[in-house]
Protein backbone atom coordinates (compact mmCIF):
# COMPACT_ATOMS: atom_id res chain seq x y z
CA UNK A 1 0.00 0.00 0.00
CA UNK A 2 1.37 3.41 -1.00
CA UNK A 3 1.26 6.02 1.72
CA UNK A 4 -0.31 9.41 1.08
CA UNK A 5 1.80 12.26 -0.27
CA UNK A 6 4.15 14.15 2.02
CA UNK A 7 3.92 17.95 1.75
CA UNK A 8 7.27 19.75 1.89
CA UNK A 9 9.15 22.91 0.93
CA UNK A 10 12.69 23.41 -0.28
CA UNK A 11 14.50 26.76 -0.18
CA UNK A 12 15.82 27.96 -3.55
CA UNK A 13 17.66 31.21 -4.15
CA UNK A 14 14.47 32.96 -5.30
CA UNK A 15 12.26 31.59 -2.51
CA UNK A 16 10.61 28.44 -1.23
CA UNK A 17 9.18 25.83 -3.60
CA UNK A 18 6.37 23.54 -2.45
CA UNK A 19 6.26 19.91 -3.52
CA UNK A 20 4.46 16.66 -2.89
CA UNK A 21 6.57 13.54 -2.41
CA UNK A 22 5.07 10.08 -2.61
CA UNK A 23 6.16 6.52 -3.34
CA UNK A 24 9.29 4.44 -3.65
CA UNK A 25 11.53 3.72 -6.60
CA UNK A 26 13.34 5.74 -9.24
CA UNK A 27 12.71 9.52 -8.93
CA UNK A 28 10.00 11.05 -11.14
CA UNK A 29 9.79 14.86 -11.17
CA UNK A 30 6.39 16.18 -12.29
CA UNK A 31 5.90 19.71 -13.66
CA UNK A 32 2.49 21.30 -14.18
CA UNK A 33 1.17 23.66 -16.84
CA UNK A 34 1.07 27.42 -16.30
CA UNK A 35 -2.59 27.54 -15.26
CA UNK A 36 -2.23 24.87 -12.59
CA UNK A 37 -0.15 23.59 -9.68
CA UNK A 38 0.88 20.25 -8.20
CA UNK A 39 -2.82 19.53 -7.58
CA UNK A 40 -3.27 18.77 -11.27
CA UNK A 41 -1.58 15.39 -10.73
CA UNK A 42 -3.96 14.23 -7.97
CA UNK A 43 -5.54 11.48 -10.12
CA UNK A 44 -2.22 9.94 -11.17
CA UNK A 45 0.16 10.70 -8.29
CA UNK A 46 -0.86 7.72 -6.15
CA UNK A 47 -0.85 5.20 -9.01
CA UNK A 48 2.54 6.42 -10.29
CA UNK A 49 3.89 6.30 -6.74
CA UNK A 50 3.47 2.52 -6.81
CA UNK A 51 6.44 2.41 -9.19
CA UNK A 52 8.37 5.66 -8.62
CA UNK A 53 9.31 8.19 -5.99
CA UNK A 54 7.19 11.07 -7.28
CA UNK A 55 8.01 14.74 -6.72
CA UNK A 56 5.14 16.97 -7.87
CA UNK A 57 6.21 20.62 -7.71
CA UNK A 58 4.43 23.92 -7.53
CA UNK A 59 6.87 25.64 -9.86
CA UNK A 60 8.29 29.00 -8.70
CA UNK A 61 5.58 31.65 -8.47
CA UNK A 62 2.70 29.15 -8.51
CA UNK A 63 0.19 28.05 -5.87
CA UNK A 64 1.95 27.29 -2.56
CA UNK A 65 5.44 28.24 -3.78
CA UNK A 66 6.76 31.74 -3.14
CA UNK A 67 6.32 34.48 -5.70
CA UNK A 68 9.57 35.42 -7.41
CA UNK A 69 11.13 38.87 -7.91
CA UNK A 70 11.28 38.88 -11.71
CA UNK A 71 9.87 37.23 -14.82
CA UNK A 72 11.24 33.78 -15.60
CA UNK A 73 12.27 32.50 -19.01
CA UNK A 74 11.83 28.82 -19.80
CA UNK A 75 15.55 28.38 -19.21
CA UNK A 76 15.26 30.01 -15.78
CA UNK A 77 12.41 27.66 -14.86
CA UNK A 78 14.60 24.74 -15.92
CA UNK A 79 17.47 26.05 -13.80
CA UNK A 80 15.09 26.28 -10.83
CA UNK A 81 14.07 22.64 -11.33
CA UNK A 82 17.74 21.61 -11.45
CA UNK A 83 18.31 23.61 -8.26
CA UNK A 84 15.32 21.87 -6.68
CA UNK A 85 16.81 18.49 -7.60
CA UNK A 86 20.12 19.51 -6.02
CA UNK A 87 18.44 20.58 -2.78
CA UNK A 88 16.18 17.50 -2.70
CA UNK A 89 19.12 15.15 -3.26
CA UNK A 90 18.03 13.94 -6.71
CA UNK A 91 21.09 13.52 -8.94
CA UNK A 92 19.08 12.14 -11.87
CA UNK A 93 15.37 11.57 -12.53
CA UNK A 94 12.66 10.88 -15.04
CA UNK A 95 10.76 14.07 -15.97
CA UNK A 96 7.03 14.31 -16.64
CA UNK A 97 5.69 17.68 -17.80
CA UNK A 98 2.30 18.96 -18.93
CA UNK A 99 2.11 21.82 -21.46
CA UNK A 100 4.36 24.60 -20.08
CA UNK A 101 5.80 22.06 -17.67
CA UNK A 102 6.59 19.89 -20.68
CA UNK A 103 8.49 22.76 -22.30
CA UNK A 104 10.46 23.29 -19.08
CA UNK A 105 11.16 19.54 -18.95
CA UNK A 106 12.40 19.61 -22.54
CA UNK A 107 14.73 22.52 -21.77
CA UNK A 108 16.16 20.69 -18.75
CA UNK A 109 16.73 17.58 -20.86
CA UNK A 110 18.57 19.69 -23.46
CA UNK A 111 20.68 21.80 -21.10
CA UNK A 112 21.25 19.20 -18.33
CA UNK A 113 20.99 15.81 -20.08
CA UNK A 114 23.01 14.18 -17.30
CA UNK A 115 20.12 14.96 -14.90
CA UNK A 116 17.37 13.38 -17.02
CA UNK A 117 16.95 9.64 -17.57
CA UNK A 118 13.66 9.57 -19.52
CA UNK A 119 11.29 12.30 -20.60
CA UNK A 120 7.49 12.35 -20.85
CA UNK A 121 5.93 15.36 -22.61
CA UNK A 122 2.15 15.65 -22.29
CA UNK A 123 0.36 18.23 -24.42
CA UNK A 124 3.70 19.86 -25.19
CA UNK A 125 3.57 23.09 -27.19
CA UNK A 126 5.05 22.51 -30.63
CA UNK A 127 5.52 25.95 -32.14
CA UNK A 128 8.49 28.00 -33.30
CA UNK A 129 9.16 31.38 -31.70
CA UNK A 130 7.46 33.12 -34.63
CA UNK A 131 4.37 30.92 -34.30
CA UNK A 132 4.37 31.50 -30.56
CA UNK A 133 4.30 35.25 -31.03
CA UNK A 134 1.35 34.83 -33.38
CA UNK A 135 -0.50 32.84 -30.71
CA UNK A 136 0.41 35.50 -28.13
CA UNK A 137 -1.15 38.28 -30.19
CA UNK A 138 -4.15 36.32 -31.49
CA UNK A 139 -5.11 34.24 -28.44
CA UNK A 140 -3.48 35.27 -25.19
CA UNK A 141 -3.71 39.05 -25.21
CA UNK A 142 -7.37 39.21 -26.39
CA UNK A 143 -8.46 36.73 -23.69
CA UNK A 144 -6.97 38.24 -20.54
CA UNK A 145 -9.41 38.40 -17.62
CA UNK A 146 -9.62 41.01 -14.86
CA UNK A 147 -6.87 39.27 -12.87
CA UNK A 148 -4.39 39.33 -15.72
CA UNK A 149 -4.79 35.63 -16.44
CA UNK A 150 -6.23 33.86 -19.43
CA UNK A 151 -9.72 32.65 -20.26
CA UNK A 152 -13.02 32.21 -18.43
CA UNK A 153 -13.41 32.20 -14.65
CA UNK A 154 -16.75 30.45 -14.29
CA UNK A 155 -18.00 27.00 -15.18
CA UNK A 156 -20.86 28.56 -17.15
CA UNK A 157 -18.35 30.40 -19.35
CA UNK A 158 -16.08 27.39 -19.75
CA UNK A 159 -18.84 24.99 -20.73
CA UNK A 160 -19.57 27.14 -23.77
CA UNK A 161 -16.05 26.29 -24.98
CA UNK A 162 -16.24 22.61 -24.04
CA UNK A 163 -19.57 21.01 -23.02
CA UNK A 164 -17.67 18.11 -21.41
CA UNK A 165 -15.41 20.27 -19.22
CA UNK A 166 -14.95 19.15 -15.61
CA UNK A 167 -16.40 21.59 -13.05
CA UNK A 168 -13.76 20.88 -10.38
CA UNK A 169 -11.02 21.49 -12.93
CA UNK A 170 -12.53 24.82 -13.99
CA UNK A 171 -12.93 25.96 -10.39
CA UNK A 172 -9.29 25.17 -9.55
CA UNK A 173 -8.06 27.03 -12.63
CA UNK A 174 -10.28 30.01 -11.73
CA UNK A 175 -8.85 30.03 -8.22
CA UNK A 176 -5.33 30.06 -9.65
CA UNK A 177 -6.22 32.95 -11.96
CA UNK A 178 -7.52 35.02 -9.06
CA UNK A 179 -4.40 34.33 -6.99
CA UNK A 180 -1.63 34.84 -9.56
CA UNK A 181 -3.17 35.54 -12.96
CA UNK A 182 -0.43 37.91 -14.10
CA UNK A 183 2.26 35.33 -13.32
CA UNK A 184 0.34 32.77 -15.39
CA UNK A 185 0.38 35.18 -18.32
CA UNK A 186 4.08 35.98 -17.89
CA UNK A 187 4.81 32.25 -17.95
CA UNK A 188 2.70 31.76 -21.08
CA UNK A 189 4.67 34.59 -22.69
CA UNK A 190 7.93 32.85 -21.78
CA UNK A 191 6.71 29.65 -23.43
CA UNK A 192 5.69 31.57 -26.54
CA UNK A 193 9.18 33.07 -26.75
CA UNK A 194 10.77 29.61 -26.73
CA UNK A 195 11.49 27.85 -30.03
CA UNK A 196 10.27 24.35 -29.23
CA UNK A 197 11.26 22.57 -32.49
CA UNK A 198 14.73 24.13 -32.50
CA UNK A 199 15.40 22.93 -28.97
CA UNK A 200 13.63 19.59 -29.39
CA UNK A 201 16.11 18.72 -32.13
CA UNK A 202 18.84 18.82 -29.45
CA UNK A 203 17.11 16.36 -27.10
CA UNK A 204 19.01 13.08 -26.77
CA UNK A 205 17.13 11.30 -23.96
CA UNK A 206 14.41 8.65 -24.54
CA UNK A 207 11.14 10.55 -24.94
CA UNK A 208 7.43 9.72 -24.82
CA UNK A 209 5.08 12.33 -26.31
CA UNK A 210 1.44 12.12 -25.20
CA UNK A 211 -1.48 14.14 -26.56
CA UNK A 212 -5.21 13.90 -26.18
CA UNK A 213 -6.74 13.96 -29.64
CA UNK A 214 -9.03 16.83 -28.53
CA UNK A 215 -6.05 18.93 -27.48
CA UNK A 216 -6.03 22.27 -29.33
CA UNK A 217 -2.25 22.23 -29.84
CA UNK A 218 -1.55 22.22 -33.56
CA UNK A 219 1.16 20.31 -35.40
CA UNK A 220 1.22 17.56 -32.77
CA UNK A 221 3.37 15.28 -34.94
CA UNK A 222 6.15 17.87 -35.15
CA UNK A 223 7.92 16.83 -31.93
CA UNK A 224 7.75 13.16 -32.81
CA UNK A 225 9.59 13.83 -36.06
CA UNK A 226 12.01 16.26 -34.41
CA UNK A 227 13.08 14.27 -31.32
CA UNK A 228 15.03 11.34 -32.71
CA UNK A 229 13.70 7.98 -31.53
CA UNK A 230 10.75 9.45 -29.64
CA UNK A 231 7.46 7.59 -29.19
CA UNK A 232 4.11 9.32 -29.64
CA UNK A 233 0.80 8.21 -28.14
CA UNK A 234 -2.56 9.82 -28.95
CA UNK A 235 -5.33 9.27 -26.40
CA UNK A 236 -8.81 9.36 -27.99
CA UNK A 237 -11.71 11.59 -26.96
CA UNK A 238 -9.83 13.69 -24.38
CA UNK A 239 -7.83 16.90 -24.18
CA UNK A 240 -5.86 16.24 -20.97
CA UNK A 241 -5.08 12.53 -20.59
CA UNK A 242 -3.60 12.62 -17.08
CA UNK A 243 -6.82 14.12 -15.75
CA UNK A 244 -9.50 12.63 -18.00
CA UNK A 245 -8.13 9.10 -18.51
CA UNK A 246 -5.74 8.66 -15.57
CA UNK A 247 -5.61 4.85 -15.65
CA UNK A 248 -4.62 4.76 -19.32
CA UNK A 249 -2.16 7.60 -18.82
CA UNK A 250 -0.45 5.84 -15.90
CA UNK A 251 -0.27 2.63 -17.92
CA UNK A 252 1.41 4.35 -20.88
CA UNK A 253 3.83 6.35 -18.73
CA UNK A 254 4.80 3.45 -16.48
CA UNK A 255 5.35 1.12 -19.43
CA UNK A 256 7.61 3.65 -21.13
CA UNK A 257 9.62 4.58 -18.03
CA UNK A 258 10.21 0.96 -17.06
CA UNK A 259 11.07 -0.28 -20.56
CA UNK A 260 14.48 -1.91 -20.91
Amino acid sequence: MVQSAQESYVQLKDGKVFFLKQGKGYPLVMLHAADFGSWTWNRVLGPLARSFTCYALDMPGFDRSDSVPQAYSIRRFAEAVAEFMDKAGIPRAHLLGHRTGAVVSLELAVTHPQRVNRLVLEGCLAWTREEGQFVLERWLKPNLNQYGGVGPLTYEEAVKWDPQVDRAWVEKVAEASRKYGKWITVTHEAAMDYDVPENAAKAKVPTLIVYGDKDVVRKKERLNTTIKGSIMKSIPNVATPHYETPDLFVQEVTSFLQAK
